[in-house]
């Protein structure tokens, strides 16, 4: 009886462990920089898609966007002040949040980047995860590789990955109908050349115009299927030759982005920032 008393408060305290191993983290905004409005939409998104990512995690505890608005609006604070450190800093302790993270959309060229910056409560030590891509058709893409880098850097868990290719053209489904078609097109061209071989042996007038009929129906149907079996094979080289450059999400890449940027003390202001 001792034994089994002393094994269910192993386990106990086991599980109280692992429960005081989760870490609470609260998500604020993500500012849009990059002056695009239609991006503005991308402010409240990304921490939801931030919230799917990481709740994937046994370790770690999602503050409820209604919990951290009314601590931002008790402080009177606006969500893209969890941009400043020591913010964040003062509302994770109310929180009760281990880290509190935000960040920016920015725009260099054709590539939109975003940068989250993870503030850890207890010391308001700053770290920043940034991931970017051409163009802003990956939303998803890049929030599902910034999350998972997320994720590695607050549990240690999956694992760190610098970027995911995207081969945009579908070489493989190409390359499979032009095969098949090459097959039809030798069936229909043996099944052509045999009633054609019926039609010159035959010596009744109703055989005679049967074979005929259905040789020339054969024939069409080559030319058909050997004009589709071309134009499959010109897509497959075109997809080929496409996805040798694909599009890349990347994320822990140096750049340097000048910004142009409007303050209602200061007025419109240039500056370059250096990301690392």
């Amino acid at each position: 009886m001792k034994s089994l008393i002393s094994i269910l408060s192993v386990i106990l305290i086991l599980c109280n462990n692992r429960s005081e191993a989760q870490m609470t983290v609260a998500i604020g905004d993500f500012e849009n920089n990059t002056g695009l409005f239609y991006l503005d939409a991308w402010e409240k998104s990304i921490p939801d898609y931030l919230k799917s990512a990481l709740s994937k995690s046994s370790q770690l505890i999602i503050v409820e966007r209604t919990r951290l608005q009314e601590v931002l609006k008790e402080q009177a604070l606006s969500m893209t002040g969890l941009v400043d450190s020591s913010t964040a800093q003062k509302v994770g302790d109310l929180l009760g949040a281990a880290y509190v993270i935000s960040g920016t959309i920015s725009q260099s060229g054709d590539w939109i980047r975003i940068d989250a910056n993870i503030v850890k409560t207890e010391t308001g030590q700053l770290r920043s995860e940034k991931v970017q891509a051409k163009g802003d058709g990956y939303l998803s893409e890049m929030i599902g590789l910034l999350g998972q880098n997320m994720n590695h850097v607050l549990t240690g868990e999956q694992s760190y990955q610098e970027k995911i290719v995207i081969k945009k053209y579908p070489t493989g489904y190409f390359l499979l109908g032009t095969a098949g078609l090459a097959i039809s097109s030798y069936f229909v061209n043996n099944a052509y050349h045999n009633k054609l071989d019926e039609y010159r042996q035959a010596t009744e007038l109703d055989r005679f115009d049967e074979t005929y009929d259905a040789a020339n129906r054969l024939k069409n149907m080559r030319t058909v299927i050997v004009s589709l079996t071309a134009a499959a094979f010109v897509g497959t080289i075109y997809c080929w030759i496409n996805n040798m450059s694909p599009d890349e999400i990347v994320a822990e890449e140096l750049t340097v982005i000048p910004t142009l940027q409007y303050d209602l003390n200061r007025g419109y202001y240039a500056a370059v920032t250096f990301y690392f």
